[in-house]
């Protein structure tokens, strides 16, 4: 069970955190050339002027083939806007998880907790042993 509430909680963070870097990536934040005086005064033009960002995101499943432009771009905003209350929720969901373990691991004696640590890392090697095993076999 706490696995499982990590994976999905691990999934829908990059499902979050890819839109937000190409988001970033794509507004030139990261670039290194800098903005010449004709540029910087086009930019500020540009900012006065109220301009639609066109919205990018994720259509849930099977609405991509029944939606038109326009919905799709609304369905976009509206994630938009849910997106960095979504991600603050995750974020305190992480830390009640990590507090929850911490507490059921206060529970365990020292050589039970030292069992249960010894256990989660063979799990973890078995479990990266088979995806290097299913890796080589996709790779043919």
């Amino acid at each position: 069970m706490i696995g499982t509430d990590r994976r999905k909680t691990r999934g829908w963070a990059w499902c979050l955190l890819l839109p937000m870097a190409m988001a970033v990536a794509a507004t030139g934040v990261c670039s290194a050339t800098p903005l010449t005086a004709q540029e910087k005064e086009a930019a500020k033009a540009d900012e006065s002027k109220p301009a639609r960002k066109k919205a990018r995101g994720r259509l849930p499943m099977y609405f991509g083939k029944v939606v038109t432009q326009q919905q799709r771009e609304d369905i976009y905003e509206i994630q938009a806007r849910f997106a960095v209350q979504i991600e603050q929720l995750r974020k305190q969901m992480e830390e009640l998880i990590r507090k929850r373990d911490a507490e059921v691991e206060s529970v365990l004696t020292a050589e039970q907790l030292a069992e249960v640590k010894k256990l989660k890392a063979e799990a973890k090697k078995r479990r990266m042993a088979g995806r290097r095993k299913s890796s080589a076999g996709t790779s043919k």
